[in-house]
């Protein structure tokens, strides 16, 4: 993530659902991000989750793909799981990382 980026802190985790849907500028406090709608984007975040994926996409969720993340930070503590994962996504210039 770039340096200097204020981010808007989210309590718990965030359910995108929406086609087309941008989340930018976030931090969330102890939460995932689940995607369940095609074309989505996250950038510019950092997401702290307690779970074996810090940004879930899976297509039993939805179809089409199109997940692009870009300048994230994804921190994840449980499992044995990697900390994005897995279906229909780009990532660019993000840092995934386990506690």
């Amino acid at each position: 993530m770039p340096a200097g980026v204020a981010l808007t802190v989210v309590n718990g985790g965030v359910t995108l659902t929406t086609r087309g849907q941008v989340l930018e500028g976030a931090r969330t406090s102890r939460g995932c991000v689940l995607v369940k709608a095609p074309n989505v984007t996250i950038r510019r975040s950092k997401v702290t989750c307690m779970d074996g994926y810090g940004i879930a996409s899976f297509p039993e969720e939805y179809s089409g793909g199109g997940l692009l993340i870009k300048d994230v930070d994804v921190t994840c503590a449980n499992g044995p799981a990697t900390a994005i994962g897995y279906y229909g996504l780009v990532a660019r210039q993000s840092q995934p990382a386990q506690l």
